[in-house]
């Protein structure tokens, strides 16, 4: 399937480039209340330049996210192919591994929030693991770790969609799963339509690409996966270690809820020009 997004924009400051699109499905997932077009159409924009008299806010180290540390840790224990072995020392592991990610930080980790981090990073092994106990009883296997993007390209329009999160594929190439990572309470709290629909279309269609710097495009790699059967987003809590699929659909119906919940929502929000009042805009 292939979306043209309009590339209109009307931002409530100046700016001096727009360029392509990357859309994240968490910011334009935000809840009706609390979204702010102009910072959601500025933030799906990496390559746009903003004009004098606009001061960038600016926030101390994790306190915009605390959860990225814990990622880092987790793709190496990934990578590493650490995850998640038989009698493995899950908190020696947590230990090593965010030891590890906060040597390569560019800012300072305070000794409490590295504490924080193994705590969360072992409870997120642990309910990885208890996911994967869950999988074999059905005889599902998820043995390949992808990074992808669904791509849109039509006349001047290019759109990346984009999900922070963890991309599995089953043994088989049947099933691809996005794993994302909570605080807490995996499965207890209302799935966002906007958020997973545009999860879904990337599940459905992502494909591999390119790692040049984050405002520049990314270049599509095609026929390298197989296409999958059947999508998953599970959720994962870090903090009490809970985990729960949310949402299992065929391609046709991750596809089809992309275009019934997410891209009406996204094609208005990206244009900016609305404004709300909190730590959103």
């Amino acid at each position: 399937m292939n979306k043209q997004i309009s590339t209109q924009w009307n931002p409530g400051f100046p700016v001096t480039n727009t360029g392509f699109l990357r859309i994240s499905a968490s910011q334009v997932g935000i809840d009706e209340k609390k979204a702010c077009n102009d910072f959601i159409s500025l933030k799906s924009r990496p390559a746009a330049k903003i004009g004098e008299g606009y001061m960038q806010l600016r926030y101390p180290p994790f306190e915009s996210f605390p959860l990225g540390i814990v990622r880092d840790a987790l793709l190496s224990v990934i990578n590493n192919e650490k995850v998640i072995h038989e009698f493995e020392d899950i908190e020696q592991l947590s230990i090593d591994s965010i030891t590890e990610a906060i040597t390569k930080n560019r800012g300072k980790v305070e000794k409490s929030h590295k504490m924080w981090a193994i705590d969360a990073l072992t409870g997120y092994l642990k309910a990885w693991e208890k996911a994967r106990e869950e999988d074999l009883l059905k005889q599902i296997d998820f043995t390949d770790l992808e990074i992808i993007q669904a791509f849109d390209s039509s006349g001047d329009s290019y759109t990346e969609w984009f999900a922070w999160g963890i991309y599995l594929t089953s043994y088989d190439g049947k099933i691809r799963e996005f794993r994302a990572l909570k605080f807490s309470k995996a499965g207890l709290t209302l799935l966002n339509p906007v958020r997973a629909g545009v999860i879904a279309r990337i599940l459905a269609d992502g494909v591999p690409h390119s790692e040049p710097s984050w405002s520049s495009p990314r270049d599509p790699i095609y026929n390298v996966l197989q296409p999958p059967q059947l999508i998953r987003i599970r959720e994962l809590g870090a903090l009490d270690a809970s985990q729960a699929v949310v949402l299992s659909e065929s391609v046709e119906n991750a596809r089809k809820l992309f275009e019934e919940k997410s891209l009406p929502v996204v094609t208005e929000r990206i244009k900016g020009g609305n404004q709300n009042v909190g730590p959103n805009c």
